[in-house]
């Protein structure tokens, strides 16, 4: 799921960065109920893909800016 959704929303870097689909095992799911913490405490949770790719970028950036440092 993970290299899906990196694969969706950076695809020039996922070429780069993942191995090829044949060879990622297969998902997992896990369930979890937040309902009570949303009920209780208001918490608004974030969607699994807005957690990936708010990670990749920031992962992204920070490679290309040490890569960059590294040729200075």
């Amino acid at each position: 799921m993970v290299g899906e959704i990196i694969r969706e929303e950076f695809p020039e870097w996922a070429e780069q960065v993942l191995p090829p689909k044949e060879e990622i095992p297969p998902f997992v799911n896990i369930s979890l109920d937040g309902t009570l913490v949303t009920r209780d405490l208001g918490v608004a949770y974030r969607s699994f893909r807005e957690c990936v790719v708010d990670l990749v970028r920031q992962l992204r950036e920070e490679i290309l800016r040490e890569a960059e440092a590294s040729r200075s």
